[in-house]
């Protein structure tokens, strides 16, 4: 062997070095990246667990067209709702074409808070704290007449990601 082929030999011994070198480091960081992601994704996640909001009923009312439902926070803290939250409706207008919306604050308010035996009017705000145990009543309006003879969909949606869906039937 000369001494040309040793020294080729070398360089591409190096050069592969190089390589697994560099593959290894990125792994590890890519790793340790991946690590914290999941920590990070834990720990929002168990902040927003002791959050749950639930609606329990609604009811469609045609001669005003308008969705009143109640919203309780079934978690351990408190909630605040607003002009930051939106309202999702799915449902079938009187012409039977589907209707998928999205509603923003103006087009649902709350209108009263129910905590234990007390009943509380809301006049016009922008944002609602809900306790824990508490039913807050929100009236939606819909752009369309409902088809009262199928389902709606209803979602209410946070910004922090906390959510509730309900079907029913008008």
């Amino acid at each position: 062997m000369g001494f040309g082929t040793v020294a080729g030999s070398v360089i591409m011994i190096l050069a592969t070095m190089f390589v697994v070198m560099v593959v290894t480091y990125n792994s590890f960081a890519w790793f340790n990246y991946m690590t914290k992601v999941t920590e990070y994704v834990s720990d929002d996640t168990a902040v927003r667990v002791s959050i749950v909001l639930k609606i329990v009923s609604a009811k469609y009312l045609s001669e005003k067209n308008i969705i009143v439902f109640n919203l309780t926070n079934e978690g351990m803290d408190s909630i605040i709702i607003g002009d930051k939250s939106d309202i999702v409706l799915d449902y079938i207008d009187t012409s039977g074409v589907r209707r998928l919306e999205l509603l923003e604050y103006g087009k649902w308010y709350p209108v009263k808070l129910y905590i234990g035996n007390y009943t509380i009017n809301i006049s016009n705000t922008s944002y609602v704290e809900i306790p824990p145990g508490t039913i807050c009543e929100i009236v939606v309006s819909p752009s369309y007449i409902l088809e009262q003879t199928h389902p709606v969909i209803l979602v209410f949606a946070t910004p922090s990601g906390v959510k509730s869906s309900y079907g029913f039937t008008p």
